[in-house]
């Protein structure tokens, strides 16, 4: 039996699972959560290491790269030996070790890094990361890694070859052993916003100028120059916290997310639909013509209310968007 479905707008108010201000689509953030200072971003880090201890995980002989790092670690060491008497145990492995250097990082100071296989590694789980020296773009030491290596669940379930994790995580460490020279201009700063948006942008700079009249200009869809007030250039991080403080109404683009396994459907607000109307098997909709078009997340509680599949929901909402009628960008992840 077909069944159809027609939507028509009406004055009234839809319960959903929400911000309350939902409706009204005026969420304060924090300028904070929403951008970053320009130049104080995370250096990235790049080592080769080798992972020690495993039970039997580890690369087999067919590993070159793993027997030549032993025999060169055995030679720091003062113990000269041939590679050829070298045999497989499957107890080391060679890895790749990566790691992100905070702006404003010093001497002494913690990290993490993460260790990833390069040979054929059954599992990295249980092993112990020999000293590994950890470099920059600029190809200068910043930082060395070296301890147990833990996997999370999550990098269980990502990261396997077969059933053991061949990435992992040591926490802490990393230790830095050179300061990161990252200075501010006492002057002029800029502000670039996580998510590109020319209103976005506007509205972080007037938010700016109404605490501080006159020194915050929006420049481009993601960048807002300010001048630092002269009586503010001796507090650079008060400065720099009061303002990112601030709060504003981000605008945002209107976007569809569904996730095709589970049937999760998240949308930012004011996504409409214009009249059409779309077949998918026995179901049919039709969004009828009024003045503003219809709203997505009133078409989706009626399609959940007769019953209709999650890949029915994003079969019809692939044909809305194919034909012009979803105003919004549609990710299928």
């Amino acid at each position: 039996m077909n069944r159809s479905l027609s939507v028509i707008i009406i004055s009234v108010l839809i319960s959903i699972f929400l911000l309350p201000n939902w409706g009204s689509g005026e969420v304060e953030v924090r300028i904070k959560d929403i951008s970053k200072i320009q130049g104080m971003a995370s250096n990235q880090l790049l080592g080769y290491g080798l992972v020690v201890g495993l039970p039997g995980t580890g690369d087999s002989i067919r590993s070159a790269i793993t027997r030549q790092s032993l025999v060169n670690m055995l030679m720091r060491m003062g113990i000269r030996v041939n590679e050829r008497e070298l045999y497989s145990t499957r107890n080391s492995a060679a890895v790749v070790v990566t790691a992100e250097l905070p702006p404003f990082a010093r001497e002494d100071d913690r990290i993490d890094v993460t260790v990833a296989s390069i040979g054929d590694a059954i599992s990295l789980a249980g092993g112990i990361l020999l000293l590994t020296t950890l470099r920059g773009p600029d190809g200068v030491v910043y930082a060395t890694a070296q301890g147990k290596i833990s996997g999370s669940a999550n990098e269980r379930r990502m990261f396997v070859r077969g059933t053991e994790p061949v990435v992992g995580v040591i926490q802490n460490g990393g230790l830095v052993v050179r300061d990161v020279n990252a200075k501010l201009d006492g002057q002029k700063l800029s502000i670039r916003l996580n998510v590109p948006d020319f209103n976005t942008a506007n509205l972080v700079a007037k938010a700016i100028n109404s605490k501080y009249p006159g020194i915050a200009k929006a420049l481009d869809n993601a960048t807002i120059s300010l001048t630092v007030p002269q009586d503010k250039s001796d507090d650079l991080v008060g400065f720099i916290a009061e303002i990112k403080s601030l709060k504003v109404v981000p605008d945002t683009v209107a976007r569809v997310v569904v996730n095709e396994r589970t049937g999760a459907i998240v949308m930012t607000q004011n996504v409409r639909v214009s009249p059409v109307a779309v077949s998918c098997g026995e179901l049919k909709v039709e969004i009828k013509k009024v003045s503003n078009g219809a709203s997505l997340d009133e078409v989706i509680n009626a399609l959940n209310a007769i019953g209709a599949t999650p890949r029915q929901i994003l079969s019809l909402l692939q044909a809305m968007k194919a034909a012009g009628a979803l105003h919004a960008e549609l990710i299928v992840m």
